[in-house]
C-alpha cells in the first residue's frame, strides 16, 4: 500500500504520524510546498512576540523522518494529479504513484482587492512571520486589518514587541464568527491592556506609504501593515483534477472525496456545506471556564458537556484572556476526556489507520510523532469531538 500526502502542514504532518503509527510497514511519501519542516501556526504570535524561536514552533524533529522510514519533499510543490495512472506530478516534473492520496493543501491568506494592498504583509506562514519580524524593527507604528483570530494574534505578538498597534475590524466586535457581542468587549478590553487599539465597523479602503485610508477618508497612520482579513481554501489541485470543488473539496462522512482513493483533510475540505478552519486543542488540556450546571460542577475541573450553538457568558473568556494565561488562544476541547476512538478498522479498507479519524483538526501542539500513546490520537468517534462526523463544534476553538 503507498499512501501519497500533498500538503506537510499541522494537518499532513499529523496524519502521517497517525498511519505510521498504526501500521509501520506502509510506504508514506508527503510533498510539501514550504522549504521548511512543519510548524504550529498556531504559535505563530509567539515568535512574533519575540517570545519562542522559529525553531521552537516545528512539530518533528530533522531525522523523524528517516527514522520512521517516511520519504519527505519540502519545497516541492505538486502541480498535478493523474487520476487515470494514479500518480502526482511535482513542479519540478517528479511523478510518484498512490494507491490512496491525501489531499491537505491548507489555505492560502486572503488578500482584499484595494489600492496599494502590495504594501501589506499578509499573516499566514512562518516566512510571513520572518517579513513582519524585519519591517517591525524600522517601524514606529503597526496596523493589523481583520479582527478575528489571527488579527487578533498578530496584534497581541507585535504589542508584545512595545510596538504601538491599531486593530481594524469591520464587524462591530472581534471575533464575530466566535463570540457574541458582549464576549466581544471583553476581549477587546484585554487586548487594550497589552497596547493594542481597537477599532471596529471601520473598513479599510486602501493601503498608503505612511498607512491605511478609511473608507470615510480618515488616514491611520503606520510604518507596518499586517493583513488578517481570512483565508481561502486551497482547491485548484482537485479542481484540475476533476474532483467535486465548491468552497472547498467536498468530501463524505470519511473524508472521501468523489473519488474513492482519494481524501482531503484540514482547511481545504469542504464537509456537508462547511470549511473548518480550525485546530482542536490537545488532548488532556484544561478547560477555560468550568461548566455551569452546579456550584459542584463549577468547581470541577472535569470537560463540561457541550450542546450545540452554546456559547460561554462574558465572564468565562474574561478568565480565558488574562494576559497571564501566556495563550493567545484557547486550548481545549470538549473530546479531551472522551475515550480514545479504536483504530484498528477502516471503512477505506486499509489496515492500520482510519480515514474518520479527525486528522482535518490535528492538535496544535501534537505529541512527538514517534509517540504512539493513546493521547496523541484524535478521537474522531468520541461524543462531542470536533470532527465533520460528529457535526459538532465544540467551544473553544483556535483558528490556523
Amino acid at each position: 500500500m503507498r499512501l501519497v500526502v500533498v500538503g506537510n502542514g499541522m494537518a499532513g504532518s499529523r496524519l502521517v504520524s497517525e498511519v505510521r503509527t498504526r501500521d509501520p510497514h506502509m510506504k508514506i511519501t508527503v510533498f510539501g510546498a514550504e522549504a521548511c519542516r512543519p510548524y504550529n501556526r498556531i504559535l505563530l504570535s509567539n515568535v512574533l512576540a519575540g517570545s519562542s524561536r522559529p525553531e521552537q514552533v516545528r512539530l518533528v524533529d530533522p531525522a523523524w523522518y528517516d527514522a520512521h522510514d517516511v520519504e519527505a519533499a519540502f519545497g516541492s510543490p505538486v502541480a498535478h494529479v493523474d487520476r487515470e495512472t494514479r500518480h502526482v506530478v511535482t513542479e519540478d516534473g517528479r511523478r510518484e504513484p498512490y494507491d490512496l492520496l491525501v489531499l491537505a493543501t491548507g489555505s492560502d491568506a486572503l488578500v482584499p482587492p484595494i489600492p496599494g494592498v502590495e504594501r501589506a504583509i499578509p499573516f499566514r506562514t512562518l516566512d510571513d512571520c520572518e517579513r513582519i519580524l524585519g519591517e517591525a524593527e524600522r517601524a514606529r507604528t503597526a496596523v493589523v486589518i481583520g479582527g478575528g483570530l489571527l488579527g487578533i494574534e498578530a496584534a497581541r505578538g507585535l504589542a508584545g514587541r512595545g510596538l504601538p498597534v491599531t486593530l481594524l475590524h469591520l464587524a462591530g466586535h472581534l471575533m464575530e464568527r466566535q463570540l457574541d457581542v458582549e464576549a466581544g468587549e471583553v476581549l477587546g478590553e484585554t487586548l487594550a491592556g497589552l497596547g493594542v487599539h481597537i477599532r471596529t465597523g471601520v473598513s479599510a479602503a486602501g493601503v498608503e506609504d505612511d498607512g491605511v485610508r478609511l473608507d470615510d477618508g480618515e488616514l491611520v497612520e503606520a510604518d507596518l501593515v499586517v493583513l488578517a482579513c481570512g483565508v481561502r481554501p486551497v482547491t485548484g489541485l482537485a479542481a484540475d483534477a476533476g474532483l467535486e470543488v465548491r468552497r472547498g473539496i467536498v468530501v463524505d462522512d470519511e473524508l472521501r472525496t468523489d473519488d474513492p482513493s482519494i481524501f482531503a483533510i484540514g482547511e481545504c475540505a469542504e464537509h456537508d456545506g462547511t470549511v473548518y478552519g480550525l485546530v482542536a486543542p490537545p488532548p488532556g488540556s484544561r478547560p477555560p471556564w468550568p461548566p455551569r450546571s452546579s456550584p459542584a460542577a463549577r468547581r470541577s475541573t472535569a470537560a463540561p458537556a457541550w450542546s450545540p450553538g452554546s456559547r460561554p457568558r462574558a465572564s468565562s473568556w474574561r478568565r480565558w484572556a488574562r494576559p497571564s494565561s501566556g495563550r493567545s488562544t484557547p486550548r481545549w476541547c470538549a473530546s479531551a476526556t472522551a475515550p480514545a476512538a479504536p483504530t484498528g478498522s477502516s471503512s477505506s479498507g486499509t489496515a492500520g489507520w482510519s480515514a474518520r479519524s479527525c486528522w482535518a483538526r490535528a492538535t496544535p501542539s501534537a505529541p512527538s510523532p514517534s509517540s504512539s500513546t493513546a493521547a496523541g490520537r484524535c478521537r474522531a468517534t468520541a461524543p462531542g469531538c470536533c470532527s465533520p462526523a460528529s457535526r459538532r463544534r465544540p467551544w473553544p476553538t483556535a483558528r490556523r
